[in-house]
């Protein structure tokens, strides 16, 4: 079996372990969420895969209508990781772009029936995430780690952008209690916490969110 991985994996989290379990069972060619029409052609043609697998990314409607219309044998499937209050708070566009899809893997179980109501030629499942032991693990700290990451609350993401609703006001909340160690990382000027440091302020921290 043969497939295309459209995942970010900058971070070496979601996009490397998704990319890491494909290859235990079929060949696969990944695309960091960075193709264009001419590549996805070209690569479709000479790879032929089965499947694409694709992030939950609205600017990918093009490219899936594109497929869908063109190469009817392959199989589409796209993993939406976030959650809403209703599914009617993601994007136009991204709504759409699912009803293209064979299939849409989501994290929300309660929300399938809301899904399928708007979805009637999309198989909707649940797909929940788990933990690769060869990029979440713990590891032996120092005092420097500890200096450094050492915090009551932490937080690796994006807390300002608008697409995550009531992430800022839940930060703006925080953020004004004086008595909080908080360390936020991953807003657009961070230089990412990634590989050892991730797992490693993961472990400082009282506490986790997102």
């Amino acid at each position: 079996m043969k497939a295309i991985l459209n995942f970010p994996a900058q971070d070496r989290q979601t996009g490397q372990y998704i990319l890491n379990s494909l290859k235990k069972y079929c060949d696969v060619i990944h695309f960091d969420n960075r193709w264009n029409y001419t590549g996805m052609i070209h690569t479709i043609k000479e790879f032929q895969p089965d499947f694409i697998l694709c992030n939950r990314e609205p600017k990918l409607l093009n490219e899936i209508i594109y497929i869908k219309n063109t190469f009817p044998q392959i199989k589409i499937a796209v993993w939406n990781l976030d959650k809403r209050d209703s599914i009617f708070q993601f994007p136009k566009e991204l709504l759409t772009m699912f009803s293209y899809c064979n299939f849409l893997y989501v994290t929300a179980l309660g929300q399938i029936p809301e899904y399928q109501s708007i979805l009637p030629n999309t198989k909707v499942r649940h797909l929940q995430e788990a933990i690769d032991p060869d990029i979440y693990h713990k590891e032996v700290l120092t005092k420097e780690d500890h200096d450094r990451f050492d915090c009551d609350v932490l937080f690796l993401g994006d807390i300002y952008n608008p697409l995550f609703h009531g992430r800022k006001e839940l930060f703006d909340f925080l953020l004004a209690q004086k008595d909080l160690n908080i360390k936020i990382n991953g807003s657009k000027q961070d230089r990412q916490w990634i590989g050892r440091d991730f797992n490693v302020a993961c472990q400082c921290a009282k506490i986790n969110i997102g």
